[in-house]
């Protein structure tokens, strides 16, 4: 006899931290901007827009917007613009394939500029890059639907990731920033931090909440020239629907700013206090679906013996997303530079090592904390590279992402500044399991001796329990069992070991 066959697919993820990319961008001014005294900052961020996956190649597409803040020729004064550049990033990976689903995560790694002449300069950039992989292992074993053979079943339980979702979302807000600044003559630069998010699925959509937390340096009418920071936390809240998302699924939000436009507006006594605000964001969706699949894990046909072959079945059991805040806290000592006053600090972290010790995984990595003020020598910026260690409570994890929230920094003394960036470590829980399936059998009949008793009397052993005895004598297990009333529980035997073995007919 054979038995019939079935294909199973199986999750499996590889995270893969592959390398760096270099780009350069040649860039001059806009021609309504005064000429360039000094520089002052530059932020790069790389924005992913597709994915192209092939057996073994990783293309992704995007753009790259750089922010320069510089000290113009005309009256000294700040000035701000951006620049916004196409890219592409080719990896030769060997996990991917054309039916892979891939999250990449490109980080800034390094900046630099050139200037050429007081309009022109080049900007150099340096992203790291890495990327998790989703593939479905394909594994053909026995079905346990077979007619003519009894099986011993088993079950896996397991979160097979559906194609990512992408939407973006705009959100307005009109902020009046009252008596606790002066009138707003230019708005320069912002800056977007998103909270994590919160969410909960139902049947073909998802919920989304988060915050958007907004902070614009501003500087006051001509006259006084005033530099401050106005911060405006924005709450997000959005859904998305998805045929393929479900009550149960298990999802992960990444959030990032696509843009923001904001403009100066009158208040009701006439002064320039009301910032009206444009923020639109790209959601992507990561979410994992439930499955439950049925394997033969052993098989006898009455009246036969039979020679198996075991399939090992590798795979990547998802047990849920994780969410952990930590701190990253320092005293700077910014040597012979002087802070009298703090505009503005950003940060970007980076992982630089990652290991497993205790049942934790403990990640090390860089914050490029930049820290804009006045200073002793005029407006200027203050770069340091800080280095910091968090534990998480967890061993196997994928997909880590880690972001500032919020941060702040305090000039102590003449030449300090007390840090504090708290930060989140968004990661994915999972284990590797492993299960064991018939993957072929081969059957030999067996005859029956016309002579043979009516019943047999067995005495169970230590281990034996209703499969092992009815695949033994090749009986039907439940028949086995309806002939020993009170002697199983379940399929354990009980304290009774006495075992009536009716005749194989």
């Amino acid at each position: 006899m054979k038995c019939s066959r079935k294909n199973i697919l199986l999750p499996n993820v590889t995270y893969v931290r592959n390398t760096q990319k270099e780009f350069e961008y040649d860039a001059s001014l806009p021609e309504f901007l005064p000429n360039i005294n000094r520089p002052v900052k530059v932020d790069a961020k790389a924005i992913p827009e597709s994915v192209i996956v092939n057996d073994g190649k990783i293309e992704i597409l995007g753009k790259i917007i750089y922010c320069f803040l510089y000290v113009s020729d005309y009256m000294d004064s700040l000035k701000y613009t951006e620049y916004e550049d196409s890219f592409s990033i080719q990896s030769e990976i060997t996990d991917a394939t054309k039916n892979s689903i891939v999250s990449p995560l490109i980080t800034c790694a390094g900046l630099s500029c050139k200037m050429l002449n007081p309009r022109k300069f080049i900007l150099k950039s340096k992203f790291d890059i890495s990327y998790t992989i989703n593939n479905l292992k394909q594994y053909s074993i026995i079905d346990e639907k077979s007619e003519g053979c009894f099986f011993k079943t088993d079950t896996i339980k397991c979160f097979t990731k559906i194609p990512i979702i992408e939407r973006e979302f705009c959100f307005t807000d009109k902020y009046d920033i009252g008596d606790s600044f002066k009138p707003i003559n230019e708005i320069i630069s912002k800056n977007i931090y998103i909270s994590p998010s919160e969410y909960s699925t139902g049947d073909g959509y998802i919920n989304i909440k988060a915050s958007a937390n907004i902070k614009m340096l501003c500087i006051s009418d001509e006259k006084s020239s005033e530099i401050f920071c106005v911060t405006r936390n924005i709450p997000l809240t959005f859904i998305i629907e998805d045929s393929e998302i479900s009550s149960d699924s298990i999802c992960s939000i990444d959030i990032i700013p696509a843009s923001v436009t904001t403009d100066v507006g009158i208040d009701a006594y006439g002064e320039n206090k009301t910032i009206n605000i444009k923020l639109c964001v790209k959601a992507s969706v990561h979410c994992y679906n439930p499955e439950i699949i049925t394997i033969a894990s052993d098989v006898f046909s009455p009246n036969s013996s039979n020679i198996q072959k075991q399939a090992d079945l590798q795979f990547n059991k998802l047990i849920d997303t994780e969410k952990k805040m930590f701190t990253i806290e320092k005293l700077l000592e910014t040597s012979e530079t002087e802070f009298s006053k703090i505009y503005e600090t950003s940060a970007t972290l980076n992982i630089t090592k990652s290991e497993i010790a205790d049942k934790e995984t403990i990640f090390n990595g860089t914050a490029v904390v930049s820290i804009l003020g006045e200073t002793n020598n005029g407006i200027d910026l203050f770069d340091i590279m800080v280095d910091f260690s968090e534990r998480l409570p967890a061993i196997d994890i994928t997909d880590i992402q880690i972001k500032p929230i919020e941060i702040f920094a305090t000039a102590v003394g003449n030449s300090n500044i007390a840090l504090k960036i708290i930060s989140s470590a968004e990661y994915l829980k999972s284990i590797n399991e492993s299960r064991y399936a018939v993957e072929s059998c081969e059957f030999t009949d067996i005859p029956v001796e016309s002579n043979a008793p009516v019943l047999l009397i067995y005495y169970s052993e230590l281990n034996d329990d209703l499969w092992t005895i009815a695949k033994k004598y090749g009986i039907a297990p439940e028949y086995l069992k309806t002939k020993n009333p009170n002697r199983f529980d379940g399929d354990k035997i009980t304290d009774n070991n006495l075992i009536v073995i009716p005749r194989r007919v």
